[in-house]
């Protein structure tokens, strides 16, 4: 790995150096020596502190620690390689796993900062979600695994929740609760246990009855 130093020299040769450094804790500080895996990635950002039961250990999140690493990177050499040539001055892109992870939990850091609210490991269930005091399944049996679906209100919850309730006809497994649900103006934060109920006991019996595979191409065919 190239040294600050290195790349100081580098850019006294050429000023138009775009140089992008990606390591697990940056370039400073007491962990920059130190090499580390996805998993001590998601570990060291605190993802897995709100993964999993809060009866059990702290649990690896199903998707990638890197991934937004990654991503940051690309974006900061692109930021500064369209500042190279606006300028012609080059910049160095410094990241870090850890922080890149971490800004990916940004929510967590709110429930504290906005409503003192300590957020907690919560399993299969929906984490504190407002006002309701309803307990959210996420995590849902299928015929052959488990899938993971969270009812949401707002825009998201307009398309989702109008495809999942359309698709719950088809299958003769939808009930007058959802047929009456303006899911426009449908905000979760609000539901009651009674509410949720009647989603679950008719999403679970159409997870049932199909595969995982199936449940995941019919939701990303928009339908």
């Amino acid at each position: 790995m190239t040294s600050r130093v290195g790349i100081y020299a580098l850019s006294q040769i050429n000023p138009r150096l775009v140089y992008t450094s990606l390591t697990a804790f940056g370039q400073s500080g007491p962990y920059s020596d130190y090499k580390a895996s996805d998993i001590v990635v998601m570990a060291m950002s605190g993802h897995m502190y709100l993964t999993g039961d809060a009866t059990a250990v702290p649990a690896h999140r199903f998707s990638p620690g890197f991934s937004p690493w990654a991503a940051e990177a690309a974006v900061g050499t692109m930021v500064a390689h369209y500042y190279r040539e606006t300028t012609g001055e080059g910049q160095f892109v410094d990241t870090s796993a850890q922080a890149s992870v971490g800004w990916a939990l940004i929510t967590g850091f709110m429930f504290w900062d906005l409503l003192k609210i300590k957020a907690m490991r919560s399993g299969i269930y929906r984490g504190w979600a407002g006002p309701s005091a309803a307990k959210q399944t996420v995590l849902w049996p299928s015929k052959d695994g488990y899938i993971a679906f969270a009812i949401y209100g707002g825009l998201i919850g307009a398309t989702t929740n109008k495809g999942v309730v359309a698709w719950l006809e088809e299958e003769g497994l939808c009930n007058d609760f959802l047929r009456g649900v303006d899911w426009n103006t449908f905000d979760v934060a609000h539901i009651t246990q009674q509410e949720f109920d009647q989603f679950a006991s008719a999403f679970s019996e159409l997870c049932r009855r199909h595969t995982t595979r199936e449940l995941m191409d019919r939701a990303k065919s928009g339908e």
